[in-house]
């Protein structure tokens, strides 16, 4: 049995380990491809990207209020930053996206974008400076959009479950910024401060430590245990 996260692997394997069977192999999805880190930033506004659909648990109220909390403090002037959801990303569950931005005081900080063709996505993919990933209620699953940000050596700022998948690859990388359901209200605010931060400070991180990830050594993971099992 082969699965693409740990956290199946450790519900599948619950299972298997009470029917006296072997633990399950993981595989992961794996990153196509490890670009260099940038040296510097075009001028302008910090370029923060969305890509993607919001649906489930990928809710940006969290980001919104945090948001707020530092343009109330006087530490997000307009004009600064330029919050891009591109994709399917009008609504949430029924509620309109800008007016969620309205109620929480940084509709200007927030621009909405139709569904892109691929490659023009990449394209801004590679012109973002700092990266936003939504990945709440999914502890066991990792986005594909993960794997895509983390080639893209860019800083990522995501939003997911505090004992999820993606927070433990996050955290094991670092350099990112996390926050989870069990982060204090005021320290949200100041992770995304620090992502910000982290786009004019000229974020650098190791592509060696993201090798082990690349679909390349996956597929050769995937290969042996098939060659073994044969």
């Amino acid at each position: 049995v082969v699965t693409v996260t740990h956290g199946a692997a450790r519900a599948i394997g619950a299972k298997r380990k009470a029917a006296r069977r072997s633990a399950p192999h993981v595989v992961l999805s794996g990153i196509e491809s490890v670009h260099a880190p940038r040296a510097t930033r075009a001028p302008g506004p910090t370029r923060v990207l969305h890509l993607g659909t919001l649906y489930h648990g990928r809710d940006p109220r969290p980001l919104f209020n945090a948001l707020g909390d530092l343009r109330r403090a006087g530490r997000l002037p307009p004009d600064t930053v330029d919050f891009r959801f591109v994709g399917d990303c009008r609504w949430f569950h029924g509620l309109r996206v800008d007016e969620l931005a309205s109620q929480a005081g940084i509709a200007d900080v927030v621009s909405l974008h139709d569904p892109v063709p691929p490659a023009e996505a990449q394209s801004l993919l590679r012109e973002a400076d700092v990266l936003l990933l939504l990945a709440q209620r999914q502890p066991a699953q990792v986005p594909h959009k993960l794997y895509e940000y983390l080639g893209a050596a860019r800083p990522i700022l995501a939003f997911a479950d505090e004992d999820g998948e993606t927070t433990r690859m996050l955290r094991h990388v670092g350099g990112h910024q996390v926050v989870t359901e069990s982060t204090p209200e005021g320290a949200a605010a100041q992770r995304v401060a620090a992502a910000l931060q982290s786009a004019s400070d000229g974020w650098t991180i190791d592509p060696a430590r993201l090798e082990e990830w690349t679909t390349t050594r996956q597929m050769a993971r995937l290969i042996r245990l098939i060659e073994g099992a044969a």
